[in-house]
């Protein structure tokens, strides 16, 4: 019936069987649209009826309302829209968020994923009320689709609303009639102007409808009423950008002195040419790399060049460097592109019938913050779980824990009794607990950073005497969530839990080839480096024993650096340890002195670089900015506040909203304040030697591979620690972490637990794994997906 590629097409309309697949394994169509259990005669919807797939707002049958009716009935609109039961955000909140945006998003996405749309835009359109006439936030399907794309809407809109159409666009409006119809019926609720109202909705469409398959574009581009607002990159130009960005990421090597050269993509353009569509962002892109986007100096260190048109890129001067026209030197590409903007990677991947993805990212600076999906109502899919629910899965994941530690003991003495034959018994030990350390559960970066050599240096000591093994791991009492893109709220979720299960499991499996066994110290990081005023770090510290002891771990104490300093560190070394730590700090006050930051903040840290004293301040700055504070204006959403502050970050010039500019300014400030104390610490620590002495005879393991560190993997495929992103299962049932923003907009529902309470979830849970309960009354993960709920293995 139909073809797979990128896009589903079929090759004629899909069935109600189709369809309903399609609402049960789409996110997005999960979420946002509902249709009959089977299909209705012809323009006979009988209600109230029980829709697919069913709600516990609507668990006794749904009822509907055409855009068109709501335009014509201006009282009816008024309690629709105003429902008491709705967030009190206003009329035109709720037009966008509970019928705007779920239309739009089931148009878009049956017709970009699946190549037929299952809703016309016309005024005929259906929204789903509860009994009690309150917007569900879901479009019903109520017939399926006789063409891939609606008809041109030739009647325009009911007669009721014609006038108020036609004066609210002036003759050059929004030409969905939907739309316009919802203005209409907003403006009669609200008594505002239904022209204001229609600007509204005319952003929020053009913001849907970005980055569209280019086949979608194309066909939408046709259709004058869509044409304004069909946006598609092709698939080379996309790939061409993330070249580029790999040649920067490539190049950013160490010049053998511990500093870094940045490697510099060069922008030559025409005079009056403003630059590539999405420049911004590619400069902000380029900068957390750590290369630099220059137009003008010496650029010794050039790596590509991007030009907006062929004419640019010969006829532009280039420096000393540059490639003589229509040629490109070894090492070196050229990129000629009018727009450099592309998809966030999870909107590329995805495939027909795909479920919520996991977006793998190592930083949050490579998430396309500012172009992901919002998706405000997945709160009404939130799953409450009882405490003995939470038991259930906990007592689980132990007992998981403990048959593999069995195994991989019992597969580390078969392995390493063939080839240690002939060592000694105090060295055979020490490999064979190296060996457990490095299985491929645990291990993190290459065996070169904690090579066995020096492993078995470290460990023999202590398996001589027979003691315990010493693992001291350094993490963060709580979640950076200030912005709300890396987590929903700061205290410790599931991938915390879980990792705390992933150290029993490691600890189960050593006691039975060392039966003295580890003993893990969870090294809290809490103020040491930075303050942080915002984070409730003691309820965080609180919240990691309740995990301890939930999992029932005899091996782990939990305790703050800098407790463990004044216990263990005298007091004349830690007055050398304050002493040098000033030191650090006048030697770059010195340095950035004449820096004038945040007014023009990329070319001051590039000069920062140049001038750095000891070389670190502007990859440590490149870090620290996404776990700061983050300045928020009252009663805005704090997601959607931090999108825009972080989108283009770095843009802080007289174009940008004075309010977004003053907050950006603010945040990069902390920033810059906060990488210098942070620096002051770290070097005097490194001076001190204060991480080796804390935990006397230990082993220093790391969520981040380097040399002479046990690197070690505490979620398996997750490549962000817990404490910098959202606990999540994924789709398969594997508990790992991801950036919550980006959980969002893949449509992860929140998962709630008496461990946590209502204020923050426990986890993000795939809104496909949910269901109606037998209740009625409230919503459950399917059985099956909850027996799949464990650590990946590898």
């Amino acid at each position: 019936m139909f073809a797979t590629d990128a896009v589903l097409t079929w090759t004629k309309p899909p069935t109600w069987t189709d369809l309903r697949r399609m609402l049960r394994a789409d996110p997005m169509l999960r979420l946002y649209a509902a249709c009959p259990l089977a299909p209705p005669p012809p323009g006979r919807l009988t209600l109230p009826q029980v829709l697919f797939p069913d709600h516990p707002a609507v668990s006794k049958g749904s009822e509907t309302v055409s855009a068109r009716e709501l335009a014509a009935t201006p009282e009816f609109a008024r309690a629709v829209l105003t429902h008491p039961s709705l967030d009190p955000a206003g009329v035109s909140h709720t037009l966008v968020e509970y019928l705007l945006r779920p239309m739009l998003r089931v148009f878009r996405t049956s017709l970009d994923r699946y190549g037929w749309a299952l809703v016309d835009p016309g005024t005929d359109v259906l929204f789903e009320l509860t009994p009690e006439g309150a917007p569900t936030g879901r479009v019903v399907v109520a017939e399926l689709p006789a063409s891939p794309l609606p008809s041109p809407d030739t009647t325009a809109t009911a007669t009721a609303t014609a006038t108020a159409t036609a004066t609210a666009t002036d003759g050059d409006g929004v030409g969905l009639a939907a739309v316009t119809a919802l203005a209409t019926a907003g403006a009669a609720a609200s008594e505002t102007d239904p022209g204001a109202i229609l600007s509204t909705l005319d952003s929020v469409v053009a913001a849907e409808l970005r980055f569209l398959q280019p086949d979608t574009a194309r066909r939408l581009g046709a259709d004058p009423r869509w044409a304004p607002y069909a946006h598609a990159t092709e698939a080379g130009t996309e790939d061409a950008v993330r070249r580029l960005l790999e040649l920067v990421r490539l190049a950013r090597v160490g010049d053998g002195t511990g500093r870094h050269s940045a490697p510099v993509v060069r922008l030559l353009r025409s005079p009056g040419d403003a630059g590539p569509v999405g420049l911004a962002r590619l400069r902000q892109e380029i900068f957390q790399l750590g290369g630099e986007l220059r137009e003008s100096g010496p650029a010794p260190a050039v790596v590509a060049t991007l030009a907006t048109t062929e004419e640019a890129r010969t006829r532009a001067p280039g420096p000393a460097t540059a490639p003589p026209p229509g040629a490109t030197p070894r090492g070196r590409e050229a990129f000629v592109l009018d727009t450099v903007e592309r998809a966030p990677d999870t909107w590329r991947q995805a495939t027909p019938y795909a479920p919520p993805a996991l977006s793998y990212a190592s930083a949050l600076s490579s998430v396309r913050v500012g172009e992901l999906r919002r998706n405000p109502l997945a709160q009404r899919y939130a799953v409450h779980w009882s405490a003995a629910q939470t038991d259930a899965l906990i007592s689980r994941l132990v007992a998981t824990a403990k048959s593999s530690a069995a195994r991989t003991a019992e597969n580390a003495v078969a392995s390493r009794s063939r080839t240690d034959r002939r060592l000694g018994a105090v060295e055979r030990q020490a490999r064979l607990v190296y060996h457990v350390c490095r299985r491929r559960q645990f291990r993190l970066g290459p065996g070169t950073d904690y090579p066995v050599e020096r492993a078995i240096g470290d460990l023999m000591p202590t398996v001589a005497r027979g003691e315990p093994i010493r693992l001291v791991l350094m993490c963060f009492a709580t979640k950076f969530s200030h912005s709300r893109l890396k987590a929903p709220g700061p205290m410790p979720d599931l991938a915390d839990l879980a990792m705390t299960v992933r150290l029993a499991e490691l600890v189960g499996a050593l006691r039975q080839v060392y039966p003295p066994g580890a003993r893990v110290t969870l090294v809290i990081d809490g103020e040491h480096f930075r303050r942080h005023p915002m984070l409730p770090l003691e309820r965080g510290v609180q919240t990691r024993i309740r995990y301890a002891e939930a999992v029932g771990t005899d091996f782990l104490e939990i305790r703050d650096y800098d407790d463990l300093i004044a216990q263990r560190i005298g007091p004349a070394r830690r007055r050398e340890h304050a002493e040098f730590a000033e030191q650090v700090r006048r030697e770059y006050r010195r340095a950035f002195e004449e820096l004038e930051f945040p007014a023009d903040p990329l070319t001051a840290l590039s000069r920062a670089a140049a001038v750095d004293p000891r070389g670190n301040f502007v990859p440590l700055f490149r870090s620290l900015v996404h776990s700061v504070p983050v300045p928020a204006p009252v009663g805005m959403p704090m997601l959607a506040w931090s999108e825009a502050l972080y989108a283009e970050l770095y843009e802080v010039h007289d174009g940008v909203p004075a309010e977004l500019r003053q907050a950006r300014r603010e945040l990069l400030r902390t920033t810059w304040d906060d990488t210098l104390e942070y620096l002051a610490a770290w070097y005097a620590d490194r001076e001190s030697g204060y991480r080796h002495e804390i935990v006397p005879n230990a082993v220093l393991a790391s969520v981040r591979p380097g040399r002479n560190r046990l690197g070690f993997n505490l979620l398996g495929g997750a490549p962000i620690p817990p404490w910098h992103a959202t606990g999540v299962v994924d789709a398969r049932g594997t508990i790992s972490a991801d950036f919550h923003v980006s959980l969002h907009d893949q449509g992860f529902v929140p998962l709630y637990s008496p461990l946590l309470g209502t204020a923050q979830p426990f986890a993000m849970v795939p809104v496909t794994a949910v269901q109606l309960a037998a209740s009625g009354t409230e919503l459950e993960l399917a059985p099956d997906f909850v027996s799949s709920i464990g650590l990946r293995r590898r």
